[in-house]
C-alpha cells in the first residue's frame, strides 16, 4: 500500500514539473498591430500578438477570429497549432499569410489563410474560451466575448461593440497597420495609425513597412518639450507678423523658452527625427475672442478655450554641442 501512495505522488511530481506555472498561460497578451493589406495586396496580412507578463508563450489551441464590419462571425482565421518558444513582457509572436511572407521576407510564427480579415472594416479576436489555458476549440461560442482575452475593430466597423472594443478605431489597417498605444479597452483611444508598421516574430525577428497607404488625419511627430536654462540669442527684442486659424497678429518676442524633440509615446514611431521646435515666450497685440474648441488625441477628446497667446514655436534643426 505505501508503495502504491509513493508511485501515485511521484507520478503527482511529475506531471506537475511538466504543467505550466499557474497564471502562465496565454492569456496574459494583447492584440498589439494588425494588417489586412500592403501595397494594394489583400493576401497580405498580418496579426502580431505581444505579451504582458512571462510565460505566456501556451497558445497551443487559442483561436484568432474574424469578424465582418456588422459584426457577424466569419470564420476562425487560425487555430494556434503549437506553443511559441519564446516568452516575457514585451515579446510578440507574429501570424500572418504566406504573401505577406513572400513579400516581406519576414518569416512569422503561423501562417494564416489569404484574404480572410476584411479590409475597409471588420474586426479580430484572440481568446481560448475565457480561461487562463485555452480550452478545446470546438467547445466555445466565437459570439460571447468573455470567452476572448482581446478584441480589435477597425475602419468601418458598426457592429455592437463588446468589454474589448469600447468604440472601434476609425483606421482601416489598409496599406498600414493599426498600432496598440494604450489598453483601455477602447479601440478608438488604443490605437493609432502604424507608418511604419514592424511586425515582430517570436524568434524575434522584425521588418519595417512604410505605409503604401497615407495614415488618416494628423501625420505629425509628438514633441517632448525642455526649458531652457540659458538663452544665447542676442536680438531681442524682436517683432514678427504672424497667421493663424485666428488671426493676423504682430508678436513681440521675449525670449527663447522651450526647447522641443520629436519624440514617441508608448512605442509610436517618429516620423522625422530631424524636426525639432524652438518656442519663443511672445507678447501678442491681439488677444483671441476665446474660441470654444474639440480636439481628439490617444488620451481622449478635450473641450479647450484658447485664450491669449503666449508662446511661438519655429521648426529647426540641433546639433549636440560636447
Amino acid at each position: 500500500m505505501k508503495r502504491c501512495v509513493a508511485a501515485t505522488a511521484v507520478f503527482g511530481l511529475l506531471l506537475a514539473s511538466f504543467a505550466p506555472p499557474a497564471g502562465a498561460i496565454y492569456h496574459l497578451a494583447v492584440i498589439d498591430q494588425v494588417m489586412t493589406s500592403y501595397n494594394g495586396h489583400a493576401d497580405q496580412q498580418f496579426i502580431d500578438i505581444r505579451m504582458l507578463n512571462v510565460a505566456q508563450n501556451f497558445v497551443m489551441n487559442s483561436v484568432l477570429a474574424a469578424f465582418d464590419a456588422n459584426g457577424n462571425y466569419i470564420n476562425d482565421v487560425l487555430v494556434v497549432p503549437a506553443d511559441v518558444a519564446n516568452s516575457g513582457v514585451g515579446v510578440h509572436w507574429l501570424v500572418a499569410t504566406a504573401a505577406f511572407q513572400t513579400g516581406t521576407g519576414l518569416t512569422p510564427d503561423f501562417i494564416m489563410p489569404p484574404g480572410i480579415l476584411p479590409t475597409g472594416g471588420g474586426m479580430v479576436c484572440f481568446g481560448g474560451g475565457g480561461g487562463v489555458a485555452p480550452a478545446a476549440p470546438g467547445s466555445w461560442s466565437r459570439t460571447i466575448f468573455t470567452n476572448y482575452v482581446d478584441c480589435v475593430a477597425y475602419g468601418s466597423y458598426h457592429g455592437p461593440t463588446n468589454l474589448h472594443i469600447g468604440n472601434p478605431t476609425p483606421i482601416a489597417p489598409d496599406g498600414h497597420s493599426i498600432r496598440r498605444v494604450n489598453s483601455t479597452n477602447n479601440n478608438d483611444n488604443d490605437f493609432v495609425c502604424g507608418n511604419p508598421a514592424d511586425p515582430t516574430s517570436n524568434a524575434p525577428n522584425s521588418v519595417s513597412l512604410p505605409a503604401t497607404t497615407p495614415c488618416p488625419g494628423p501625420n505629425i511627430d509628438h514633441f517632448k518639450c525642455y526649458k531652457i536654462k540659458k538663452d544665447m540669442l542676442a536680438t531681442f527684442p524682436a517683432t514678427v507678423t504672424d497667421v493663424d486659424q485666428f488671426g493676423t497678429a504682430t508678436d513681440e518676442i521675449k525670449k527663447a523658452f522651450l526647447w522641443c524633440n520629436p519624440a514617441t509615446t508608448n512605442g509610436g514611431p517618429i516620423l522625422d527625427g530631424a524636426d525639432h521646435l524652438l518656442c519663443y515666450k511672445i507678447k501678442g497685440d491681439q488677444f483671441e475672442p476665446n474660441p470654444h474648441l474639440s480636439t481628439t488625441n490617444q488620451f481622449g477628446t478635450s473641450t479647450l478655450f484658447a485664450k491669449k497667446p503666449f508662446l511661438l514655436c519655429v521648426p529647426g534643426n540641433k546639433t549636440i554641442i560636447p
